[in-house]
């Protein structure tokens, strides 16, 4: 990864929902837990993480927001057509959380920085 972040356009597979990155995401993880299998139908949940003042043109009115566990800290939004993950929301929508395959170019992205909930993975990442 270079250290300057060109500015990507993320979506979901079928692109109905689109927005632009345009900075370097703070964090990348990857979640193994039950909650993330289940959303993204994979073993396990590689994400970036940004501000929302990083995202422009979000256009995400083709997704379907849900909440799988209460207190519900993070809401995780499914494209209505592909029903692929979109995006996701945390601390009240200041976090957003973007799916790795959403970008174009994932060879720019910061390496993962930690394993969430590895006591649940079904395979390594």
């Amino acid at each position: 990864m270079s250290s300057e972040f060109t500015p990507q356009d993320g979506s979901c597979s079928c692109y109905s929902n689109t927005y632009t990155i345009t900075h370097t995401p703070i964090a990348r993880f990857i979640c193994h837990c039950t909650i993330c299998q289940d959303y993204t139908g994979k073993a396990y949940n590689d994400v970036t993480v940004l501000l929302k003042s990083d995202i422009s043109e979000l256009e995400i009115n083709k997704t379907r927001f849900r909440r799988w566990k209460l207190p519900p800290n993070i809401s995780r939004g499914l494209c209505k057509y592909c029903h692929k993950p979109s995006i996701e929301m945390a601390v009240g929508g200041n976090l957003v959380l973007v799916p790795t395959d959403n970008y174009p170019d994932i060879d720019a992205l910061p390496q993962p920085s930690m394993h969430l909930f590895y006591h649940r993975r079904v395979r390594n990442a």
